[in-house]
């Protein structure tokens, strides 16, 4: 079983994401914490798996939070807001590269990973 927290400032998305972690069932959820200070303390203290972090919260951006952490956990950016879509993208391209390096081995496929953050931007706005 994956062991989570959830780092969100709202209480209407901190209970979204906890209904649908309760129907997954596989998940233990350790706490939910509003602010980035409260998650650190969290992240020292529990053995978390998962980690489902809002883009913006009080304080602190989620994504600033993400950057300062030296061994995260699988995390999951969250946010209602579409601004911060682009840059969370940057960001998990950034430690994904960082795990792989810049392409994934499927079978016979290679799949590169943002190796050109300008063409994958202009390739995302030109789709829409």
């Amino acid at each position: 079983m994956l062991k989570c927290i959830i780092v969100e400032d709202e209480v209407l998305a901190q209970d979204v994401i906890r209904n649908h972690l309760l129907r997954l069932g596989q998940i233990e959820l350790l706490g939910v914490y509003r602010t980035a200070p409260e998650a650190q303390t969290a992240l020292q203290n529990l053995d978390v798996d998962v980690l489902f972090l809002d883009i913006r919260l009080p304080g602190m951006s989620g994504l600033h939070f993400l950057r300062g952490l030296t061994d995260p956990p699988l995390v999951v950016l969250t946010t209602a807001y579409a601004e911060y879509a682009l840059e969370s993208y940057i960001v998990a391209t950034k430690h994904i590269r960082a795990i792989f390096g810049n392409s994934i081995e499927l079978g016979k496929v290679t799949i590169p990973i943002g190796v050109n953050y300008k063409d994958t931007v202009m390739e995302l706005v030109g789709r829409r």
